[in-house]
């Protein structure tokens, strides 16, 4: 019973050091394609060296010198050593002395052979490797310099016979010459076959992609519409409530209502956002001058009233801050609303949560989020800006997306982020940001002329196939002083556009009979509606149905949820412009 024991034991610990070699160096790398460069570093390194260990007995029995094992027990060493690098973590070096290792045994080899062993082949095994083995294009380059470098030698060292070759019999060379080959051919199916997987995995790759895509699509239409109406009738209700006294209590069902709508809508965002990461189509950002304080005050409104539901207090600090800066309003929004929610997620209770805004120097400026959380190890600092990483606990639970879209926002505001835990319990979230002093000139009076502009008696048709959508945005239009007609359909939109003449004209794409951009073409195809401005209102902002309709001829667009604020500024934009046209025609 022993013999059957012992041998299987043994195989199972060679298997073990087998794969304790080809990934050495790889605990703790989360990033797939790193790991993926390491183990076939790794991989090659023991490839080559049991092809070497191989082949050796027999170029010694066709060629019993001594002096030719020396160069090869010399190669075998260096070649291992490249494990060792990667268990080191000197990854880059591991890579270039495994590569350069193989143009200088081939260019010395086939110089001491002569035209007994053809190695040029070989090239083709180099050529095919440099991407697998470097990411970095300056390392890439270098690599093909030195493949192409050893094919001239090879050849110049050939045609001109700058070295003479061992004598070798025909028979003993011709053995030596088939082992090589075979070695060689070894080489190129091991390296060929990463790229006949990922070949065949490619069709339902995008087969799964393309529904992956219209999942999002359709899901995240289907939560902004209704996630819209709550938005839009949780803001009328507070706005109710504070105009009438004896509704106070019903003030914190308000303000959970304000929380739930906002927390999802981040969620949707966060959502979009990583798909556009993932696909390389991020938005633009669309810079803006406005003053500092005004700005981080209110937007740290929603959050202050979802902390206090946990007995927390959320202050903000500005210091040395000029009062006009211009940077990316959008994306400060949802940069900020995410660590406060990170903060307030994973914070501890009774806890005080500080924003500080601050000037470091005449070029930059930071956002600092401090709060009192539980214990974070160092090591795993960084691993939170990747995605679905969370910090998980009995009581908390995350999408693991927040943090990671706040690194790209930031990245794509030239900026950096960095966390921190202090010795005190503190976790500290720092954003470095170039610092562009605003001028008053360049703010936008959007705001003031907004609140000032009197909507009462503007007459908007809203085109809206979602009765509660439709009711919530007629109520805050309504809110708003204007007359407000709905179409539940394309073909009506259109009828009642030339019956009812209204001043502008709020559609969404998704409608029945005939949906949005046939409509538009519509509209802005007859004389007596072409003026009548048109403003999009839609949550499909992550496909190209927004495109189409910009492109049909829309002025213009609010996304879905819709806040009450932007909604009347671009009533005002709308028909300020259209109100400009009209007199230039007079």
């Amino acid at each position: 019973m022993l013999k059957g024991i012992i041998p299987y034991t043994g195989l199972k610990r060679a298997q073990r050091y087998y794969q304790d070699v080809i990934h050495a160096g790889t605990s703790g790398i989360t990033d797939e394609e790193k790991f993926n460069r390491i183990r076939l570093t790794n991989l090659l390194s023991v490839y080559i060296g049991v092809a070497i260990i191989a082949i050796t007995p027999l170029v010694y029995a066709c060629i019993p010198k001594v002096s030719l094992l020396i160069p090869i027990f010399i190669e075998l060493i260096i070649n291992f050593s490249v494990i060792l690098l990667n268990r080191l973590r000197m990854y880059r070096l591991a890579g270039l002395v495994l590569y350069f290792l193989q143009c200088a045994a081939i260019i010395y080899f086939c110089f001491l052979l002569g035209g007994l062993i053809q190695l040029q082949s070989m090239v083709i095994f180099l050529l095919s490797i440099i991407c697998l083995l470097f990411k970095e294009i300056p390392i890439r380059i270098i690599a093909l310099t030195g493949a192409i470098v050893t094919f001239i030698v090879l050849q110049t060292g050939y045609y001109y016979n700058v070295v003479t070759p061992i004598e070798v019999s025909r028979n003993a060379g011709y053995l030596i010459q088939t082992a090589a080959m075979v070695g060689v051919i070894i080489m190129l199916v091991l390296i060929a076959r990463p790229f006949i997987a990922s070949n065949d995995m490619n069709p339902t790759l995008r087969r799964k992609n393309y529904y992956i895509k219209m999942f999002v699509t359709q899901i995240t239409h289907e939560i902004r519409s209704p996630l819209n109406a709550i938005g839009l009738i949780s803001k009328l209700l507070k706005k109710e409530i504070k105009k009438d006294p004896s509704l106070k209590r019903l003030e914190p069902y308000a303000d959970m209502l304000i929380v739930g709508s906002n927390t999802t809508r981040t969620i949707v965002n966060n959502v979009l956002d990583m798909a556009q990461i993932e696909s390389g189509k991020t938005k633009t950002g669309m810079e803006q001058t406005f003053f500092v304080k005004p700005f981080f005050s209110k937007l740290i409104d929603v959050s202050k009233i979802i902390a206090q539901s946990r007995k927390m207090r959320i202050r903000l600090l500005i210091d040395q801050m000029p009062s006009l800066i211009t940077s990316d309003p959008l994306k400060l929004n949802q940069i900020l609303n995410n660590l406060l929610s990170n903060a307030i997620k994973y914070g501890k209770k009774d806890s005080t949560i500080t924003v500080t805004v601050s000037k470091s120097d005449n070029r930059h400026w930071s956002i600092e989020v401090k709060n009192f959380a539980h214990s974070i190890p160092t090591e795993n600092l960084n691993q939170l800006f990747d995605p679905f990483v969370t910090g998980n606990t009995d009581v908390t639970e995350g999408t693991g997306l927040g943090l990671y879209i706040v690194r790209n926002k930031v990245v794509s505001m030239n900026g950096t982020i960095e966390a921190e835990y202090t010795t005190d319990q503190y976790v500290v979230f720092r954003i470095m940001l170039p610092l562009l002093v605003g001028k008053s000139k360049d703010v936008e009076p959007e705001d003031e002329e907004a609140e000032l502009q009197d909507l009462s008696n503007t007459r908007v048709l809203i085109a809206e196939d979602e009765p509660i959508n439709a009711r919530a945005l007629f109520l805050c239009l309504e809110d708003l002083g204007c007359k407000v007609e709905i179409a539940r359909n394309g073909k009506e939109l259109i009828t009642k556009a030339l019956t009812e003449a209204p001043d502008i004209i709020m559609m969404d794409y998704h409608m029945p009979l005939m949906n949005g951009e046939t409509a538009m073409r519509h509209l802005k195809n007859d004389p007596q509606l072409k003026n009548i401005p048109v403003i999009v209102s839609t949550g499909d902002i992550f496909t190209n149905s927004l495109d189409k309709l910009l492109e049909a001829g829309a002025d213009g667009y609010i996304a879905k949820p819709i806040e009450s604020g932007p909604l009347r500024r671009i009533l005002c934009k709308h028909l300020y412009q259209k109100n400009d046209e009209l007199q230039d025609e007079q």
